[in-house]
């Protein structure tokens, strides 16, 4: 299916074998990729990769049903990207390390290549993914049906959403390296096959067809570094929500140590994914060479969560 979009920054797409592609629709989420772009074009220009981002809805007409994030599966097999060997799909939430290698230099063998859930990696995945994530998410308040709801979402990660897989294997779909002529087909074939969201969306439909047709190539953790469980694991005083952390964000101490963690975070990995939270971004925003301005509280909502 041929489908209208348009590509904004014209002046990074060049003639290079591959390229990086995003999907960006919103006044918060160009805030956020306003802030992480300066390390893309730096990236791009490393790995001589075009930089590709769409900034309008390829179909419209399963909005109402679907949430915006299934587009990226139509992103994935838009004609333009016919052209390029390997293409790099990033969740625009991604900021990367200056020093990372570049992952085009990765032999996919004709799969897409894509790092685990983060807390895969942990063998206290039960307390990092699990209990701490309920503690989060205030389970024990909401009661007992709202705690056993949120405690299934990775237990039964696929039955959840109707399908029927023994295995215990989930991808982050928010980094994927991949050849648009030989899997972008693919990709849009799951678009048009699933008519609802899981709880995140796509992935589980998408983790679902990567792993029944093998069609999957694991990537270096560090190129998919999902900063949530890094937090829990390493730094449990920073997992917090954006409504729980931008209440610190007025006090210069809280900015001052949060950064000194987000960087080390940064600088151990390739590509520091945020996978949703906002606010590390306006810690990174707002640092300054010998310190930090604290963060009016006002400005930091209206950041997170738009003026209203």
């Amino acid at each position: 299916t041929e489908y209208g979009t348009k590509c904004e920054w014209e002046e990074l797409l060049m003639d290079n074998k591959f390229a990086i592609v995003t999907f960006v629709v919103g006044r918060n989420h160009l805030d956020i990729f306003e802030i992480v772009k300066p390390s893309w074009v730096a990236y791009a220009g490393k790995c001589k990769a075009d930089l590709v981002v769409v900034d309008d809805y390829v179909d419209r007409a399963s909005l109402a049903g679907r949430a915006p994030m299934w587009q990226k599966l139509l992103v994935l097999n838009l004609p333009m990207l016919r052209k390029y060997q390997q293409v790099l799909f990033l969740d625009i939430d991604i900021l990367i390390n200056p020093d990372s290698p570049s992952i085009f230099d990765t032999d996919t063998r004709e799969k897409v290549g894509i790092v685990r859930h983060q807390a895969l990696f942990y063998p206290e995945i039960a307390t990092i993914q699990h209990l701490r994530y309920l503690k989060l998410m205030g389970a024990s308040e909401k009661g007992p049906e709202a705690a056993e709801q949120i405690g299934k979402c990775f237990v039964d990660y696929y039955s959840n959403y109707g399908l029927s897989l023994a295995s215990t294997l989930i991808f982050n779909t928010g980094v994927m390296l991949f050849s648009p002529s030989i899997q972008g087909q693919f990709f849009e074939g799951i678009y048009h096959k699933y008519e609802m969201d899981a709880f995140d969306q796509e992935q589980t439909a998408l983790n679902y067809e990567l792993i029944v047709n093998e069609n999957y190539l694991e990537l270096d953790f560090r190129f998919n570094a999902q900063v949530g469980a890094i937090l829990s694991r390493d730094y449990p005083f920073l997992h917090l929500t954006d409504e729980q952390a931008v209440r610190y964000l007025s006090n210069a101490n809280f900015c001052d140590v949060s950064f000194l963690c987000l960087n080390n975070v940064i600088e151990l990995n390739y590509f520091a994914h945020f996978s949703g939270l906002k606010w590390p971004f306006l810690v990174i925003e707002s640092g300054v060479r010998d310190g930090f301005t604290p963060v009016n509280f006002k400005d930091a909502a209206k950041k997170i969560w738009g003026p209203n």
